[in-house]
């Protein structure tokens, strides 16, 4: 009798202590995850990076979504950690504003006051998601924040130059455009996808793809491998920063990337 008193009070310790374990998981997923944005460290090697290249920092962010879950808090941190880093160049990744979101003048503000803010001498450029082109109002207003940020809409591949000799080439494809078809083998290249839909279809010589779209499911209790640097190929997709869907991150905490260039 007494053993199974004390096996019945484990048992029940133990649903208690699962139950506390998932509250406080649940609470911070809600209010402590969301605003705490990672910043993953990458360093990148390649002969194909020219010298003037060496030690050049570029910072990737996509999936902002800012919205009815994402909202000035969150941007407000947000643009404190970005303008923490010290960058040369700036990716954008796509999806600015959540979806089923309509932006107010206000919201259109904010968006470009953070965009705006970010300094990178060697330039700023984006491609569209698929919420950025989900309505011919909604790419029309991206593209005006985009552009008004300083923000160059990467639509062919392009030489990205540090001074007139070196170069790397940038490339980008907006959410299932599928418009890469070929990319320089001379340079080292880096291209921007919003999802992975069109990845296979990437050159594979390409040295570096980024990418975002998934949020890492925004609540991912398993292993997150296939989302680490170099697992698939030369594929990095990020967390992303934004919420859609619902307004909380578990085991999934919204991410910033910065990439260090390394000449061989």
């Amino acid at each position: 009798m007494i053993k199974r008193k004390k096996v019945l009070v484990f048992i029940m310790s133990l649903i208690v202590l699962l139950l506390l374990f998932s509250m406080v998981v649940v609470y911070r997923g809600k209010n402590v995850v969301p605003f705490n944005f990672k910043v993953t460290y990458l360093e990148e090697s390649s002969e194909k990076i020219p010298a003037n290249f060496n030690d050049v920092k570029i910072l990737f962010l996509t999936d902002i979504e800012y919205g009815s879950l994402f909202t000035e808090q969150h941007l407000s941190k947000l643009k404190t950690t970005i303008n923490s880093l010290d960058v040369d160049i700036v990716l954008f990744g796509g999806d600015l504003f959540d979806k089923n979101y309509a932006p107010v003048s206000s919201d259109v503000d904010l968006l470009t006051d953070l965009l705006s803010s970010i300094k990178a001498p060697l330039g700023k450029f984006a491609i569209l998601g698929d919420f950025d082109i989900s309505t011919e109002t909604r790419e029309i207003l991206v593209k005006k924040v985009l552009n008004d940020s300083n923000f160059e809409l990467i639509t062919s591949e392009m030489k990205l130059y540090n001074n007139p000799t070196g170069y790397i080439i940038l490339g980008g494809d907006s959410y299932a455009c599928n418009t890469i078809k070929q990319v320089s083998l001379d340079s080292y290249s880096i291209v921007i996808l919003h999802g992975t839909d069109t990845y296979k279809n990437i050159p594979p010589h390409v040295n570096l793809i980024l990418s975002g779209h998934t949020h890492d499911k925004q609540v991912n209790f398993f292993s997150k491998a296939n989302y680490k640097f170099g697992k698939t190929k030369n594929l990095y997709r990020s967390r992303g920063i934004g919420l859609t869907e619902f307004d909380y991150r578990i085991f999934s905490s919204p991410e910033i990337v910065v990439i260090t260039l390394k000449t061989k």
